[in-house]
This record gives C-alpha cells, sequence and structure tokens, in this order.
C-alpha cells in the first residue's frame, strides 16, 4: 500500500510540477524564517543554563533607592564576599569575580589586547562548569598566578608551541603562569571569557579594582551556590545585617542586596548585561513576524491544494464509483502533502544553518553564536505535521464529499458561491499580513532616518576613537598627555585631538551621584560621570550656555571644579544655569567641595531608547582610558598612519584598536537594524508568496472559465475587458486587506516606537505608500496569466471539456 501511495504521489507531484514548485518554495521560505526564529529565541533564554548547578547558583545584587529612582547594580562592595564566607555557613559555595577586563598581555616580545580577561577564585569551578583540555581544576588555582587559556587564547598567543608553564605578562604589571586549557566557553554566557586569571593577582594587574571599601563598587560581582534547602529570598532578608554593620544603619533605608538566579539573569531588564540582551518588544516582534510569514505559506499551501482537489475531480468520482474508500483517498492526498513538506523541511534546516552562520557574523560586534540543534530539528518536524494536517484538513474534506457523477460531468466547479468565499477569504488574509510588514518596513524605515539625522547635541563627524596610548594607568601624566596630543597635531590630516574616559555616548559609561551639599536636604541626582581634558569641549563641540569650560589651572590641582548640564539644575531644582555656577556640589562621594564653573546644554549620553541623562565632567587626569582625534574629511588612513607613529613613540607597548566614533553610536542599534532586515527580507517574502498563489489562483479561475472566456471573445469581448473581468476581484481584495491591516500595522509599530524615548510621528502617508506597493506588485503578477488567457484561441475554449 506505502508503495502505491508514493508512486501515485510522485506522479501527481511531477505532473503538477508548477504548483508543487509554487508550495516547496513557500513553505521552504516559512519553515526555514520559523526555525531562524526559534533558535533565536531560544539562545536568548537558555544563557547558562548549560551548568550543572545553574538552579543552585545566585549572584548578589546591589540595590540603592535615591531621590531619582533605583539604582539597580551587578557589582557589589570588595569585602562583601569575605564577610559571606565568614558569617553565614549555610551558603554552600562564595565566588568572587572581576572583570572581563580589557588589559594588554605581552609574551616576550608579542604583544596582544586581551578585551575577556575573567579574573576568578577557586570556588568560581565549583559553579560554573567548563570542559578541562589540559591540567586539574581541583589544584590548577593553588598558584595564586595561575592562568586558564581557553583554546582559542592558547592559539592566538602560543600557536603550535605547548602553552603549559609559559608566563603572561599582565600590562608589565604582573606575571601569570598557565596551568590549564580549556574548551572556548559558548557565547550565551553571562560571563564571557578568553582566559581566567587568579584573582590573587588583581591587586598588581588594577588595583583600582579591590579595594576594601564599603562605599564603593567597581567591577566586582559576587557568587553564591546555596544548597537545596535553603530558601534564597529569605537569605538574602538577612543581608540587611551586613549593611547596617558595615556601612550603618541609615544606609540600610536606602541600600540593599538581592540575589538574582543564574537562568533568569540575562533577561532581567533591571541590570545591563556583559552580551546584548535582545529587548523584549523585539522578540514579540520576530515571534509575530515568524506566525505571520508561517499563516502567509501555509494560506497558499491550502489554496493551492484546494484548486489541486478540483483539477482531480473527475480522477476521485471514478475512484469512488469503482469502490475506493473514503480512508484511502484521504491518505492519499495527506501523504503527497507531506512529502511537500518534509521535503520542505529538508531544505529549510540547511539553508537555516547558513543563514544562523551569516546572522552570527553581521551580529559579531555583539557576539552572538547560533547554530542548528537538536530542538530546532523537532520545532521543524513538529510544524511540517502540523502545517500538512492544518493544509489538508479543508481540501480532504471537499475531496471525501465530492459525488461521483456530477464531478465525471464537469459539473463541480469552485468559481462562484461558499467554496469561492472561503478561497478568497483565506487570500485577503495572505494580502493583509503582506500589508502589516510592508507598513512596519515603512515605518522602521522612517525611524532609522529620523535617527541618522538627529541632532545629538555634539559633533560626531570625522571622529576616530582609540584606546589611550598615554602610560600612566588610573592617573595620566599631564605633560606626556600634552606631548601626545602635540605630536598629533604635526599631522595636517588631524584637526583636533582629546582624550577622557569615554565619548558623550560612551559604550561602557561611568554613573556617579551628586550631592547639593548646600541644601538642607539630601538633594542628589544620578549623572553620567566623566573625566575630560581641556580640548574635549572643542572636539565635540559641546554648548556652554552658562560659566566656562576648564582652564589650564583646573589640571594643577586645588579645589576641584566641574560642568554640569541642564538637567543637573532641573533635577536638583536650582533657578536657572546662572545660578549653579559657584555652587558646592559633592561628586562620587569623593570631592567634598567641588565647584560648579560652567553648564553645558543637554546631549543624548545613551541611544534614542532612552531620555536624555544629566552629566558632569571633572577637568583632571584620572582614569583616562580612550582618545579621540577629528580627522580632515577623506584622510582616514594618513591620519592612521600618523597616529601609528605617535603611539609606537609614546607607548611602544600600545596595540591599535582604531573605531569610527559614528560606528560606536551605531552598536546600540546593531539588534534593531538586524531585525529592520529581518523585516524588509519577510515583507518581501510575504508578497512574494501572495502574488505566487495568486498567480496560481487566476490560472485556476481562467481554467475554469475556458468555455465562458471562448464564447466572450466570440460575440465581440477584447482582450482588455477580459483581463479587467478577471483581475478587478483581486483588486478589490487588496484594498480591503489595506483597511484592515492599517490598524494592526498603526498598533504594532507603536509599540516597538514607544521603545524609543525620541520617535517619529506616523501619518497617513505610509498607509497609502504602503497599499500602492502591494497593489502594484500585485497587478503586475495577475495580469500576465490573465493575459494569456483572454488571448487563448475561442475555438479551442469552446471545444475544451
Amino acid at each position: 500500500m506505502f508503495k502505491i501511495f508514493f508512486k501515485t504521489a510522485f506522479r501527481n507531484l511531477v505532473r503538477n510540477r508548477v504548483n508543487t514548485g509554487i508550495n516547496l518554495l513557500s513553505l521552504t521560505i516559512g519553515l526555514t524564517v520559523s526555525i531562524v526564529i526559534f533558535t533565536l529565541i531560544k539562545y536568548q533564554y537558555t544563557f547558562d543554563h548549560y551548568h550543572e548547578n545553574a538552579d543552585r547558583v545566585y549572584r548578589v545584587n546591589y540595590i540603592e533607592k535615591t531621590n531619582w529612582g533605583t539604582n539597580y547594580a551587578s557589582e557589589t562592595p570588595e569585602p562583601l564576599h569575605k564577610v559571606l564566607r565568614e558569617d553565614y555557613p549555610q551558603i554552600e559555595a562564595v565566588s568572587r569575580t572581576i572583570g572581563p577586563l580589557e588589559t594588554r598581555i605581552f609574551i616576550e616580545e608579542a604583544k596582544f589586547d586581551e578585551g575577556n580577561a575573567l579574573f576568578v577564585d577557586e570556588n568560581y569551578f565549583k559553579m560554573f562548569d567548563q570542559e578541562w583540555l589540559r591540567g586539574n581544576p581541583k589544584d590548577a588555582f593553588s598558584d595564586p598566578q595561575a592562568i586558564i587559556l581557553t583554546e582559542s587564547a592558547a592559539t592566538r598567543f602560543f600557536g603550535d608551541k605547548d602553552p603549559m608553564g609559559e608566563t603572561l605578562d599582565f600590562a608589565r604589571r604582573a606575571k601569570g603562569v598557565v596551568r590549564g586549557i580549556i574548551k572556548d566557553p559558548r557565547y550565551n554566557t553571562n560571563l564571557p571569557y578568553s582566559l581566567l586569571g587568579n584573582i590573587a593577582m588583581m591587586p598588581k594587574v588594577q588595583e583600582f579594582y579591590v579595594r576594601n571599601n564599603w562605599g564603593i563598587t567597581s567591577v566586582g560581582t559576587t557568587w553564591v551556590m546555596l544548597p537545596e534547602t535553603v530558601e534564597p529570598q529569605a537569605l538574602a532578608n538577612q543581608f540587611s545585617e551586613i549593611i547596617v554593620d558595615n556601612i550603618g544603619e541609615e544606609a540600610s533605608e536606602t541600600l540593599s542586596f538581592e540575589l538574582g538566579p543564574l537562568k533568569s539573569l540575562h533577561t532581567d531588564s533591571r541590570y545591563s548585561g556583559l552580551n546584548y540582551t535582545i529587548p523584549e518588544n523585539s522578540i514579540y516582534g520576530l515571534i509575530i513576524i515568524g506566525l505571520i510569514i508561517l499563516i502567509t505559506c501555509t494560506i497558499n499551501f491550502v489554496n493551492l491544494s484546494t484548486a489541486q482537489v478540483l483539477k482531480r475531480s473527475q480522477e476521485v468520482g471514478i475512484k469512488k464509483i469503482i469502490g475506493c474508500a473514503k480512508h484511502h483517498l484521504s491518505n492519499q492526498f495527506f501523504f503527497e502533502l507531506f512529502l511537500i513538506t518534509l521535503t520542505s523541511t529538508f531544505f529549510s534546516l540547511w539553508i537555516a544553518e547558513v543563514l544562523l552562520n551569516g546572522i552570527n557574523t553581521s551580529l559579531s560586534i555583539i557576539s552572538i553564536d547560533l547554530r542548528l540543534e537538536l530542538s530546532s530539528v523537532i520545532f521543524a518536524l513538529a510544524l511540517a505535521v502540523i502545517i500538512t494536517l492544518l493544509a489538508g484538513l479543508y481540501p480532504v474534506g471537499m475531496l471525501v464529499k465530492f459525488k461521483p457523477l456530477e464531478v465525471i460531468g464537469s459539473k463541480f466547479t469552485q468559481v462562484r458561491g461558499s467554496k469561492a468565499v472561503v478561497r478568497n477569504s483565506l487570500l485577503t488574509v495572505q494580502f493583509i499580513v503582506a500589508q502589516i510588514l510592508v507598513i512596519t518596513v515603512l515605518i522602521f524605515n522612517s525611524q532609522f532616518s529620523y535617527i541618522k539625522d538627529k541632532d545629538l547635541g555634539y559633533n560626531t563627524e570625522d571622529i576616530l576613537t582609540f584606546g589611550n596610548f598615554v602610560p600612566g594607568g588610573y592617573r595620566v601624566n599631564g605633560d606626556l598627555l600634552n606631548s601626545a596630543k602635540a605630536q598629533l597635531l604635526e599631522s595636517p590630516y588631524i584637526e583636533a585631538a582629546s582624550f577622557g574616559t569615554g565619548g558623550p555616548n560612551a559604550i561602557n559609561p561611568w554613573n556617579t551621584t551628586l550631592i547639593d551639599v548646600e541644601s538642607e536636604e539630601r538633594n542628589e541626582v544620578d549623572c553620567d560621570y566623566k573625566h575630560v581634558d581641556i580640548d574635549y569641549k572643542e572636539l565635540f563641540d559641546l554648548k556652554v550656555i552658562a560659566g566656562s569650560w576648564f582652564n589650564e589651572a583646573n589640571y594643577q590641582g586645588g579645589i576641584q571644579k566641574v560642568l554640569i548640564t541642564e538637567m543637573v539644575i532641573e533635577k536638583l531644582g536650582w533657578e536657572s544655569p546662572e545660578a549653579a555656577i559657584g555652587k558646592r556640589v559633592n561628586v562620587n562621594g569623593i570631592s567634598q567641595d567641588a565647584i560648579v564653573i560652567g553648564v553645558l546644554a543637554d546631549f543624548h549620553s545613551d541611544n534614542l531608547r532612552n531620555e536624555i541623562k544629566p552629566s558632569v565632567f571633572e577637568g583632571d587626569f584620572e582614569g583616562y582610558n580612550q582618545g579621540f582625534v577629528k580627522i580632515k574629511d577623506g584622510y582616514y588612513s594618513e591620519a592612521v598612519q600618523h597616529l601609528d607613529k605617535v603611539s609606537a613613540r609614546m607607548n611602544a607597548d600600545f596595540v591599535p584598536n582604531y573605531r569610527v566614533f559614528t560606528d560606536e553610536i551605531a552598536i546600540d542599534y546593531t539588534v534593531d537594524q538586524t531585525l529592520f532586515n529581518f523585516i524588509n527580507f519577510a515583507a518581501i517574502i510575504a508578497i512574494m508568496i501572495g502574488c505566487l498563489g495568486l498567480y496560481s489562483l487566476i490560472a485556476f479561475v481562467a481554467q475554469q472559465k475556458t468555455k465562458e472566456l471562448g464564447i466572450r471573445k466570440v460575440v465581440g469581448a477584447s482582450t482588455n475587458n477580459l483581463v479587467l473581468m478577471l483581475s478587478s476581484n483581486y483588486a478589490w481584495l487588496i484594498l480591503l486587506a489595506t483597511i484592515i491591516a492599517v490598524p494592526f500595522g498603526y498598533l504594532g509599530t507603536q509599540e516597538w516606537l514607544d521603545s524609543f524615548a525620541y520617535h517619529i510621528n506616523v501619518g497617513p502617508g505610509i498607509f497609502v505608500i504602503s497599499f500602492l506597493v502591494t497593489a502594484v506588485i500585485s497587478f503586475l503578477s495577475v495580469s500576465y496569466r490573465a493575459f494569456r488567457a483572454a488571448n487563448a484561441n475561442p475555438i479551442k475554449a469552446l471545444r475544451y471539456e
């Protein structure tokens, strides 16, 4: 029986190869898109789930309530881990990690810039799994200088040479010894790394990160692993005692600790992660797009399958007369449909793998690693079965209800009546979802144009950014800095140079609390915090609206001078920018008597999703980690060559790492841009699938009306009249689809637009354009087949049976 089913199915599919090809193409596209979206969502929600003890590992989070809101931080004071070890025996293990950090590594004369150096203690290996290739996890960290390299880092540093026992020098400050090699960690982790160093080396590598002070949090993170019998919330409630004992009773009213489960850290929007988190509204958008494409493909499959059943009505009638059972007819038809979906599934899995690799490459800047796994294959096969059932129920229902004598006499059609309504309704749904996608594309494009053209409040053009090559560690030598700038400006291709702790839009900004010490109440505001040199304002063209910018005397010591932005004045309730000049403020809990000497116009220190944030600038030489040069337009390579020469003279250990400043800004919109490209692709696919289905249905209708077209032509109907007759109904369907799609398209995209604090206003023009685009494309696909039918020989049409 199976052999007969297969042979009959193969013959039918080959005989109707045009419909078969259209079905294979549309289903392959729909399944491919669905598999890619499923893989992406699964990746997003399984960060660190692969660790054996993931259910028992928690990160200690630091929460601070202030007048301006609540601040959530994943970094904790350095002494915390010691207290947890000593005073809380119910905790099975406590681990302290610092990083991942950017550092420079020297191996003899070779130098490397390393961006993922993670420093850990021995308990880290109890909580987080690694696949060891060399070394022993139980005793590797008995050496305080131990370094564990990933497989890729070992190859990058040492090539084919055996790395075990080799020495790595961290920024010429601390030496470590390789004691193990492990497999590269997965990308979907909240602690990415390329090497693990013993945290005991940290005081020499960067003493700033291990200050034994309860009032300072830097980049250190505290982790705990709990027995199954310990309730996390009950334990976290006890941590208030730590604050009272070490910071004070008053502090316990505003500060608290929380235990964040490892498995949910990545999607906890309160905390910024080390790996990019796709916003929830983007996830919902992807799911909707996947459903739209899948529904479009399935509807197309149903419509074409229905037309195919009608074309085979006489075959079915004869089989019924000779005694063929209904279940055999339905099984045969379902088997043919399943062959198509199974073939599409095979192709879609292959194409999905290619697409996922492409997505990994395009999103390499945020370190993503999407790949097909067994779950993706199971998902694809389950979809294939569901689509087969959905696509087969209606046409098979028609097939088993055929009346043999009626279909043999060619009296069975589906051009008018309730059956035609079903087919046209399905076609309308296809164009509704296509219109929604077209509307989405137009709105996305308008928003990205708005982002591109938006005045951010500072200059962004022709600026190159690079790691600070001026020696000095945490505090830069002013004379060396001025010497470096003088040498940079010797080039005719460099117009300005400056150094500081990041640009106005720093990707990893410093934050601080600014307190009005002259107010009777504790009046404070959370600020973006920058240390900058004297040329920073000129390079970025920041606007001083009151007071003045820093002068040379500010960098010679004495009372600290600061500049603030307008937003600080608004948050603190001061009268005006002019009234702020001379005010005393506390910055970062250290500068008790800092004086406000100037006020800057507000600017966007973050992407356009967020409201403008207050900023405070200090004019000193502390913490510089980035340099900037303004390049003469069109002379990028010449400027870089000069930068290389100056950096080699200033710091032979400097490893160049140049970035165009506008590219750094664009990083914030990488996933949105990728989503936009994906929607573009989905809209094209949806329209294409709809037009393919429309083309096939026009062919079916033309076949059903063969004699009618011949008679009309004999009695004088023109070709244009016949083309209009065949296609006019579908123009009304597209108009109806647009009317229905407009509110859905508007509401759906408005949700995405609302995720931006600054966005476009959607006007009616977008909806008119979407209708015209879809109508023109659809008309072109219909006209060709209608024109062929209208030009057929009327004599042959009249003899058609």
